[in-house]
């Protein structure tokens, strides 16, 4: 069964390694100049800095009880703060403009409405059943309606080509992610 961490909807292990915390949560001289044009105190440097760096792991914004202390404390480091700083936004409108501009500089858009939309459609397409003719699992042999179809086990892998990309993964840009591992540029 694949972990929780690499689902679509990640979350923190609850142990962070030092190589973890070096490979993903490390912000260039890039980042930390980027963010220092968009902020004035140092408690928002480092909400800023630790939103982006978690949006890049974790494909989405976590919220402060969410983030390990380790990840905050590996990024206040790195940008030499004080110990006593604590990420913080300040006001929720100024929150909202940094995700915003986190979401502009990884190239994500913001679109509830498309992405319901796309959602919806993906959940149709994995219900419909299948045209397979491998046995489900668990049946003695006997396959279900349609081939493997709705009637599979819930690790049995779909019947479907999967070379095809599906429709949500529209709304992930190809360059997201660190931009390090891939030796591209985050731009």
């Amino acid at each position: 069964m694949t972990s929780i961490e690499r689902t679509a909807y990640p979350q923190f292990r609850r142990l962070t390694s030092a190589r973890v915390l070096h490979v993903f949560f490390t912000p260039s001289e890039d980042e930390a100049a980027w963010a220092r044009e968009r902020t004035e105190t140092p408690e928002s440097l480092l909400a800023l800095l630790v939103d982006l760096k978690c949006f890049q792991r974790m494909a989405r914004f976590c919220s402060r009880e969410e983030i390990p202390h380790a990840v905050t404390d590996h990024v206040r480091h790195c940008l030499g703060l004080a110990p006593e700083t604590e990420a913080d936004h300040g006001a929720a409108r100024t929150m909202r403009l940094h995700r915003s501009q986190v979401r502009k500089r990884q190239g994500a858009t913001r679109d509830p409405r498309r992405a319901r939309a796309l959602a919806e459609a993906a959940i149709r397409e994995a219900a419909r059943p299948g045209e397979c003719d491998r046995p489900a699992p668990g049946r003695g042999g006997s396959r279900g309606p349609g081939g493997c179809g709705p009637a599979v086990a819930r690790d049995w892998p779909p019947c479907r080509d999967l070379g095809a990309r599906p429709a949500w993964l529209a709304l992930v840009p190809t360059s997201f992610g660190d931009h390090r591992r891939s030796g591209r540029s985050a731009a």
